[in-house]
């Protein structure tokens, strides 16, 4: 028994200093990588330091000095053509106004438009990303066909940065290839997309409510979309969805109707709706008419107070933003002795709006 066990020993001693070595060897793989990393990432930083100044100078300085920026950039470039481009548009990223036209201006007499616009079409995901971000950054409209033509490219990353830069750019003429992706993304992109849209501005309503009118399947998702971005020009069309048979319609048009604004046309209509068959469009209705500022709304809204959840609770809390006469509502019905929801909704309000 112990000559076996002695076998075993000798036979897997060397297995073993073997993979001893092999985990030490990984261990300073490991660790020369880190440092190597970190050194490139140092020497980097330290770049960008040096070039920050003379960017900022060739933005910002005066025919003299810009020139000579220029000048040095120009011959920088040659080796370190990241680094500067990288210097370049990283303030855009929090700076906005007449430094951004300046910038585009320095990135297009250096090449670097050039080199962004290019770079949409080839290399790995990555380079096409940071290129249609750049771009974006720089509000390149010469660049929104190519950034358009991203919309459908393999990679959900360079998908992504082509809608962050359609967004940032701000061009109505990719407002219809954008509301055309909505549909086709799952509910992170399709958020992606609406915020895209709404950085646009109210120039994208009409092509929405365009869109609406041709394609009524749409609607549900077009009215989630016109309750982000839509302005006071596309409630008339929402009013008009709210006759939608699709409940769901319905009830996104009172929705987006809450958040663009209600008028007193809307108002009368959402009184109507108060008794619509479909709980979710008695509950939005509540809630939008909890925007109107109006106290003559205040028995209607009060009147649901025990109708279902959703509906009660919206009520609630429209009686709550009305102001005293929908709070004194919700002490009356606190003081009425009668249970159930409405009288659990009553107190959580009056507390939350009432405490101390």
């Amino acid at each position: 028994m112990v000559v076996l066990a002695e076998a075993l020993r000798d036979a897997l001693m060397p297995l073993l200093l073997a993979l001893a070595g092999a985990v030490v060897l990984l261990l300073i793989v490991v660790i020369a990588q880190r440092v190597i990393r970190d050194w490139r990432a140092s020497r980097r930083a330290r770049h960008r330091a040096q070039y920050a100044p003379v960017v900022r100078e060739a933005v910002e300085g005066a025919d003299g000095a810009r020139d000579r920026a220029l000048a040095i950039l120009g011959h920088a470039i040659r080796r370190h053509r990241g680094l500067v481009a990288d210097a370049l548009v990283e303030p855009l990223r929090v700076v906005r106004g007449a430094a951004v036209e300046r910038t585009r201006i320095v990135a297009r007499e250096l090449g670097l438009l050039d080199d962004w616009r290019a770079s949409l079409a080839r290399g790995p995901w990555a380079a096409r990303s940071k290129a249609a971000l750049a771009l974006g950054l720089v509000r390149d409209a010469g660049a929104v066909p190519a950034l358009v033509a991203l919309l459908d490219d393999p990679s959900d990353q360079v998908r992504a940065a082509a809608v962050d830069a359609l967004g940032t750019i701000g061009d109505a003429a990719a407002v219809e290839a954008l509301l055309g992706r909505l549909g086709q993304q799952s509910r992170h992109q399709q958020a992606r997309l609406v915020e895209a849209l709404r950085r646009i501005g109210p120039s994208v309503t009409g092509a929405i409510v365009a869109r609406g009118a041709t394609d009524p399947d749409e609607r549900l998702l077009l009215a989630e979309v016109l309750a982000r971005v839509g302005g006071a020009g596309a409630r008339a069309t929402l009013l008009e969805w709210t006759s939608d048979e699709d409940a769901r319609v319905r009830a996104g048009a009172w929705r987006a109707i809450g958040s663009i604004g209600v008028g007193d046309r809307a108002a009368y209509h959402a009184l109507r709706a108060l008794g619509d068959a479909d709980p979710r469009v008695r509950a939005n209705a509540a809630q939008a008419l909890g925007r109107t500022g109006r106290a003559d709304i205040v028995p209607y809204l009060a009147a649901h107070l025990d109708d279902e959840w959703e509906v009660a609770a919206q009520g609630a809390r429209a009686l709550a933003w009305l102001g005293q006469p929908g709070l004194a509502a919700l002490r009356a019905r606190e003081a009425s002795g009668l249970g159930g929801h409405g009288l659990e909704l009553a107190r959580h309000f009056l507390w939350e709006y009432e405490r101390p």
